[in-house]
């Protein structure tokens, strides 16, 4: 069960039996309840077999039956407390439900007992939310149309409608569901009418738009649309790079780079880089020394060994078989990275940076490599794969770069707009995912 299904499934229950909650359910509540706190800067907490905030005649008056387990809804005096705590306590409650107990959440038909829970200086307690296995799994009650709940200036997405339908299934306060959602000008957003307990509803109600419709609310309470950009793999041509390397390359007298680059489109003929347009693998090591040839390297050594730097890793290719001097090998070698048999991950990354870093040609390389392949990491890589490679550069590419600007004064120029580029790339990233 996801959690649209356990929106559509959960009911408020006021009778519950004797049994008590599962202690598998318990912990996964417990956990999810640090979780909880420690990212909202709530002090939510679990109340087993305390049957004392619903033996009174409040209880009495709601209809209470069997109570014994709840969860206390606290947190610091702050403006937007009560909506925290229903974001918060409804992701308990469908976490409740996905897990096969019931659950109901009460603002006033109890009693207050101090000494069950504690609360700091500065707290209070706004709700709880009673939880076990139900004597029935409860039933739907009247609910408003989406008309009567929303505010739409022209044609709104079919996202928005969806978040709609979620929230109208959120529990209010006597049912009254005062919330009103807007669409205007490309914008989603939410609000409360007053009411008991609106602003506590307000953050139900968002939270299974969230759900409902697959976006997220910003702390204003909206959601502006993001655009539907066209991607693309490609961003210069391979044929064009390729003439113009080779231009470069018999106008300046670069013997190695002339022999590196037919050699190089014939190791990787038939390979591609990852995206949806398989685009020739040949279009990274010649974008690569576009860059360098932009950053007005004309090293005959240097321009070679990015061209050659993936044909031994890649094809199978030893680095003493390349048509270039051992200079260039030597460098080559130093970049194609073997993981060893028993040999863990990050130790092998440590020692292959290592070496790399002792080596000039294989430095500057190397850095021109990641920042290359940071600019096109949105074309094959999900967010996960980004994140961790934002680290991984983070943790041995930074300090390559201070190598390259510390040891060796002459490329202290590219150091420095090479890492003006990726630090950009890596920040904007960081931002986005």
């Amino acid at each position: 069960m996801n959690q649209l299904e356990a929106i559509k499934a959960r009911h408020s229950v006021r009778s519950y039996k004797e049994q008590m909650p599962d202690s598998k359910c318990v912990d996964k509540l417990c956990a999810m309840i640090d979780e909880l706190n420690h990212s909202s800067g709530l002090h939510m907490q679990l109340l087993l077999d305390e049957p004392r905030a619903f033996s009174s005649i409040k209880a009495h008056y709601g209809k209470f039956a069997g109570v014994k387990n709840y969860i206390a809804l606290i947190g610091p005096k702050t403006d937007n407390l009560e909506e925290i705590c229903g974001y918060n306590g409804e992701k308990l409650v469908l976490a409740a439900q996905q897990m096969g107990l019931n659950t109901c959440w009460v603002a006033g038909t109890y009693k207050k007992i101090p000494d069950a829970y504690h609360m700091e200086k500065g707290e209070r307690i706004v709700a709880v939310i009673v939880i076990g296995y139900g004597t029935t799994d409860g039933k739907a009650h009247k609910s408003k149309s989406p008309e009567q709940v929303t505010e739409v200036e022209g044609t709104a997405p079919e996202w928005f409608y969806r978040g709609v339908d979620a929230a109208l299934l959120a529990p209010t306060a006597i049912n009254q569901q005062r919330f009103r959602f807007s669409w205007k000008n490309g914008e989603a957003s939410v609000r409360s009418l007053l009411g008991p307990c609106s602003k506590l509803d307000l953050g139900i109600v968002k939270l299974h738009f969230e759900i409902g419709s697959g976006k997220v609310f910003s702390q204003m309470n909206t959601i502006v649309v993001e655009p539907e950009w066209d991607l693309h793999d490609r961003y210069f041509s391979e044929i064009k790079m390729y003439q113009k390397v080779e231009a470069v390359a018999k106008q300046c007298g670069l013997v190695m780079t002339e022999k590196a680059l037919p050699y190089m489109k014939e190791a990787h003929k038939g390979q591609t880089r990852k995206g949806k347009e398989h685009i020739p693998y040949i279009y990274h090591p010649l974008m690569m020394c576009c860059h360098a040839l932009a950053l007005g390297i004309r090293e005959d050594e240097i321009l070679a060994a990015i061209l050659l730097h993936d044909v031994c890793e890649d094809c199978g290719i030893l680095p003493e078989e390349l048509p270039v001097s051992k200079e260039v090998q030597k460098a080559v070698s130093l970049l194609t990275f073997t993981l060893k048999e028993g040999q863990e991950l990050h130790d092998a990354q440590v020692a292959y940076c290592q070496k790399i870093s002792e080596n000039r040609i294989a430095l500057l390389i190397k850095i021109l490599d990641r920042c290359n392949n940071i600019s096109t990491m949105a074309i094959g890589f999900s967010k996960e794969q980004m994140g961790r490679y934002i680290k991984n550069t983070e943790e041995f590419i930074f300090p390559l770069l201070e190598r390259l600007k510390r040891d060796y004064p002459q490329h202290y120029d590219h150091a420095f707009l090479l890492k003006y580029q990726i630090v950009s790339l890596l920040e904007t990233f960081k931002r986005l995912i």
